[in-house]
C-alpha cells in the first residue's frame, strides 16, 4: 500500500471528519477503538509516516502511528531503519522481528517491558488495548500519561497542520 500523500486541505478534511466521529462518540476508549465511523475516518491516515513525539523540553520520546486494526494511537520508542518503514506502525522498530507465534504486537510488547521511554500504564481494556501509555522524558525525567483520546487528538492536530512532531 503506498503511503497517502496530503495537501493541507485534505489533511484538514479528514482530520475534521475523524475528529466529528470522535466528538460524536465522546471517547476514543473502550468499544469505541473499534466503532466503523471512527475506524473509517481513521482509515485515510494509517498509513502515514510515525510522528514524533516530543516533550516540552523538545526531546524526542516516542513515534506515534494509527494501528492498523482499530482508532487507537500506538507508540514506539524507536523507528525502524529507512528502508524497513512503510508508513503507519510498521514504522516502529521491532526489536525481535523473526519471533513467531506472537501473542501481541512489538510495540505492546516493548512498552510491557517497561525498560522504554514508552510503558504501559495499565491493561485493563477488553478492546485488547492498553488504556493509558505513560511516556517518560530522558533528559528533563517529565512523565506523560494519555488516554488514547488524548493521543488522537494530538495526531490528528499534528496531521492537520502538517507537522511531524506531537509536542506533548
Amino acid at each position: 500500500m503506498e503511503k497517502p500523500n496530503l495537501t493541507k486541505e485534505a489533511a484538514a478534511r479528514l482530520v475534521e471528519v475523524a475528529l466529528d466521529a470522535l466528538k460524536t462518540l465522546g471517547d476514543g476508549e473502550g468499544r469505541h477503538i473499534y466503532e466503523p465511523t471512527l475506524t473509517r475516518a481513521l482509515d485515510p491516515l494509517r498509513r502515514l509516516p510515525a510522528l514524533g513525539a516530543r516533550c516540552r523540553c523538545g526531546t524526542g520520546v516516542a513515534w506515534w502511528a494509527i494501528d492498523p486494526a482499530g482508532a487507537f494511537v500506538a507508540a514506539s520508542q524507536r523507528r525502524a531503519p529507512p528502508k524497513e518503514r512503510s508508513g503507519g506502525t510498521t514504522d516502529f522498530h521491532d526489536p525481535n522481528p523473526r519471533q513467531a507465534g506472537r501473542g501481541l504486537a512489538p510495540w505492546i510488547e516493548s512498552a510491557a517491558s517497561g525498560k522504554t521511554s514508552v510503558k504501559l500504564v495499565d491493561w485493563k481494556n477488553n478492546a485488547g488495548y492498553p488504556l493509558r501509555l505513560r511516556f517518560d522524558c530522558p533528559k528533563c525525567n517529565a512523565v506523560y500519561v494519555l488516554k488514547n483520546t488524548e493521543r488522537l487528538r494530538l495526531f490528528l492536530a499534528a496531521i492537520r497542520d502538517q507537522s511531524d512532531t506531537i509536542m506533548l
